[in-house]
């Protein structure tokens, strides 16, 4: 009897101690809505790098179903960055689609970059591509045409890349940059491409899997009906 009064105690005091454990939550929540470099953004605001002479709202747009539209064509350039004090370990996420894309692997762009690690995720219509030192080349087929939730966990030089919460490429990335943030966007002037952004978040607590901390979509879609089983989206919830 003793015995199961202290078994029941010890499950209690552990349950206890993994209720206050606070659970891992995006530092940063871009919803699509307006332009990355839009001042009404406020203090979530993008640094914008683009061509010399051209606005940002030249080669970008937000459509009616609040969704960043990028229309890179030739000798254009445009990609957003915020800056972050450190991406030693780091969790980046996109819900994106690639219609077209002509250039350079950066051409389409989602990346996490610290001066001594650059993690590049190439986005191509018939693919997704880790990009840069060793891990060169590394790719994963998949039909960008349509949306596709990516990630990188980036852990130190190791990199793991989630395409709707499945992992499908791991590597080690490296070379030298200046920057220390998460970039998107259009990243080759010589490249061209057209691509449409429904989300980007971000977190620097850690390299972090979808079990760890769930997808955006996934977290905030919920039942609102077990019998008839219907669900509030995240598009649903956007648009309100």
């Amino acid at each position: 009897m003793r015995r199961s009064i202290f078994i029941a105690l010890a499950l209690l005091t552990i349950l206890i101690w993994t209720s206050e454990i606070p659970a891992a939550s995006w530092d940063f929540i871009y919803e699509g809505d307006k332009i990355p470099d839009d001042p009404a953004l406020g203090n979530k605001v993008w640094k914008v790098f683009k061509t010399n002479g051209i606005k940002t709202s030249d080669v970008s747009e937000i459509t009616p179903e609040q969704e960043l539209h990028i229309t890179d064509p030739a000798d254009k350039v445009c990609f957003f960055m915020q800056e972050v004090k450190s991406a030693e370990k780091a969790t980046v996420e996109a819900r994106v689609k690639v219609l077209s894309q002509s250039g350079v692997g950066h051409t389409v762009l989602l990346a996490i970059e610290e001066p001594n690690v650059v993690a590049w995720l190439g986005l191509f219509p018939d693919r997704i591509e880790l990009l840069k030192f060793n891990a060169r080349g590394l790719s994963h087929n998949v039909d960008m045409t349509e949306y596709h939730i990516l990630r990188i966990a980036k852990d130190g030089n190791d990199v793991t890349i989630y395409v709707d919460d499945k992992k499908v490429i791991e590597g080690q990335v490296g070379d030298t940059q200046n920057r220390t943030g998460i970039i998107f966007g259009a990243g080759s002037v010589a490249g061209t491409g057209e691509h449409y952004w429904d989300y980007v978040v971000f977190t620097t607590a850690d390299a972090l899997s979808p079990k760890e901390l769930p997808s955006l979509q996934s977290s905030t879609t919920t039942t609102v009906s077990p019998q008839g089983k219907l669900t509030t989206t995240w598009g649903e919830i956007k648009r309100r």
